[in-house]
């Protein structure tokens, strides 16, 4: 849908850097750099370059590939694909919409209005529908690798041994909820921009995840209680900068990233050595 709307903007309006042109002259703030401290910026960078092998709802789709080599090739055409809509929105939609909505107060809203008045209804209502679907699509995923996390990552063997595969169920259902709920509390007070919000999100993600698992894949020394560590250590510090009100905005994976690293050098001195089966297994994985 976006690139469909991308394209039928540059049949009406030129190529991306004549629309550009246009709206720099309608609009001169467009395209300049906000007001923000380098740290914000780089923090941006930083979340978004880290976020890929820790995302749960790509992580999850990769990981129904068949094999290594599909899992693969996936991953690189879901880069290439979200590269080529991340500039399509850039640099076609969000100018053509700054030109015909230089008032709009709501810049989240910018890609409902271009379609509400650039397009029929019939396309209208299609882009709606996939908006809602791919909402539904994304928070359907979240909930679900969250529930996986809470009842499987962390709580499997203990549930297992102790509780029904009833009652194991049950568990699921509400962590869900729970979850779901939560998320619906924040929502009902967003930021001005909904990405800053999910910015933040996937710093936290970032911070606790990525060191363990790059580490874990290419360090032979990383262990379980280092990668612990790495998880407590970094998201531990991304939450303290993120809720300190004179840091930056989006500045806090910049503290939390390197806490977690250092966390997983230190602590897989004291744990106990992986074994050679995991080792011969991930060693694998890199053929």
């Amino acid at each position: 849908m976006i690139l469909g709307t991308a394209f039928a903007m540059m049949m009406q309006n030129g190529t991306p850097i004549d629309i550009i042109a246009q709206a720099s002259v309608k609009a001169p703030e467009l395209g300049q750099v906000a007001n923000q401290p380098l740290a914000s910026y780089l923090g941006s960078f930083v979340i978004w370059a880290a976020a890929i092998p820790v995302i749960p709802h790509i992580v999850m789709r990769v990981f129904t590939a068949k094999d290594s080599e599909g899992a693969r090739l996936s991953l690189n055409i879901a880069m290439v694909m979200y590269s080529i809509m991340i500039l399509a929105a850039v640099m076609v939609i969000v100018p053509v919409g700054k030109m015909s909505f230089p008032n709009l107060q709501d810049a989240d809203q910018i890609f409902l209005e271009v379609m509400k008045n650039q397009f029929p209804p019939l396309i209208r209502g299609l882009a709606v529908a996939a908006v809602i679907a791919a909402v539904m699509s994304t928070t359907d995923a979240l909930l679900l690798a969250c529930s996986s996390a809470i009842s499987h990552d962390l709580l499997g063997d203990y549930l297992k041994e102790h509780v029904s595969e009833k009652t194991e169920n049950r568990i699921n259902v509400a962590i869900v909820w729970v979850v779901g709920i939560a998320a619906m509390i924040f929502a009902y007070s967003p930021p001005k921009l909904i990405t800053e919000f999910y910015s933040a999100a996937i710093g936290m993600l970032s911070a606790g995840l990525f060191v363990p698992v790059v580490a874990g894949l290419w360090w032979k020394k990383a262990n379980l209680f280092g990668g612990i560590a790495s998880i407590v250590m970094g998201v531990g510090v991304y939450l303290t900068v993120q809720f300190n009100p004179d840091a930056p905005p989006l500045a806090a994976i910049l503290y939390g990233l390197p806490a977690s690293a250092l966390a997983m050098v230190v602590f897989s001195q004291f744990g106990s050595i992986t074994s050679n089966d995991i080792q011969s297994t991930i060693e694998g994985l890199h053929r």
